[in-house]
């Protein structure tokens, strides 16, 4: 592939690892034609009719279908449609109608997002890595946005800004612990002392166990405990 783009003269630019949200507009189309085939193989349809009815279907936020972007005309069907209707027609402003689609999603999508603080080369965090927080340390910025070389047991990794959490401390090399999902957050409040030294599985099988509470407990009162005469 790296042959081919130097071939034909255009940059390859990768997502980061795991962060497919990056990659929407492919991640998108592999979902649209895995679940064409999977309706097709339960109804035993024709997998070249699914096709041609998606290619027909107008595209949500651009009244246009793939097949008037791509051939300025619609297709003919099963389903019975006026001649005039198949007819070749230009269409006008279709990168504007696309920019005004991508502006609105991008609209609603900052409603309930905000963008994370930027990390610097030398910092200490915390990594995710098989569903497990280690620590590591930043070494490099890449050069794609929000995406970071972290060095971590010996190995460096590229990641996605949602996947690194800011460390305030230091860690205890070269043994580096590990900060399981269910642990707290190392960057909540500054003033809880945060722990630079993890215990080991087996120190944390010998821990005792938290004890039950001892507050007395007094069950609701429902309609159904009085006594009606």
């Amino acid at each position: 592939m790296r042959v081919f783009a130097e071939e034909w003269n255009f940059n390859q630019v990768f997502s980061s690892p795991l962060h497919s949200q990056s990659n929407g507009l492919a991640e998108k189309a592999v979902a649209i034609c895995k679940n064409l085939l999977r309706k097709t193989k339960e109804s035993q349809s024709d997998v070249n009719i699914a096709l041609l009815n998606y290619r027909n279907t107008t595209i949500a936020g651009m009244s246009l279908s793939p097949s008037e972007l791509f051939m300025n005309r619609k297709l003919k069907t099963k389903l019975p449609v006026n001649s005039e209707i198949l007819q070749p027609k230009m269409n006008e402003n279709v990168e504007d109608k696309w920019e005004r689609k991508v502006n609105n999603q991008k609209e609603q999508y900052d409603q309930h997002a905000k963008p994370l603080p930027e990390l610097s080369v030398g910092e200490n965090v915390f990594m995710k890595l098989n569903d497990v927080w280690v620590p590591g340390k930043i070494v490099a910025i890449h050069e794609n946005p929000r995406s970071y070389i972290v060095h971590s047991n010996g190995r460096n990794y590229r990641r996605n800004r949602l996947f690194i959490k800011p460390f305030r401390g230091s860690f205890n090399e070269p043994e580096m612990g590990v900060l399981s999902d269910d642990e707290e957050d190392p960057v909540g409040d500054p003033e809880v002392q945060v722990r630079t030294e993890f215990p080991s599985p087996q120190a944390r099988a010998q821990s005792p166990q938290a004890r039950r509470s001892s507050r007395i407990r007094r069950p609701p009162i429902r309609l159904g405990d009085y006594i009606c005469f």
